[in-house]
């Protein structure tokens, strides 16, 4: 009987300490995920900003300001398409806790 105690006090501090670590790791991602959008506003006009050098007559057809452009525009995309994998995961994220605060509301 001692053992089985011990095992399923063992196994319960186990679990406490597991979901205590996933609620750590779920609050970074959704700090994360919040930032996101911060980075990607910051990227897009940083990219209207080239652009809108480039077009002056001063610059217009310089190659390497033709190149940054183009290299700023694909760094938007990647991250437009990184963010774009972390607001799905972060709506499915809120729609679970919508439904278990669903769940945990008495109903009439």
């Amino acid at each position: 009987m001692f053992i089985v105690s011990t095992l399923l006090t063992l196994s319960v501090a186990i679990n406490a300490l597991l979901v205590w670590y996933m609620f750590k790791l779920l609050k970074k991602f959704l700090f994360l995920s919040d930032n996101m959008d911060e980075l990607f506003d910051q990227l897009e006009g940083y990219t209207m900003h080239i652009d809108n050098v480039h077009s002056l007559e001063t610059f217009y057809g310089e190659p390497v300001l033709q190149n940054l452009m183009n290299h700023s525009k694909d760094v938007v995309n990647y991250v437009d398409e990184f963010r774009d994998s972390f607001d799905s995961t972060k709506d499915i994220l809120e729609l679970d806790e919508d439904e278990e605060a669903d769940d945990r509301q008495p109903t009439e």
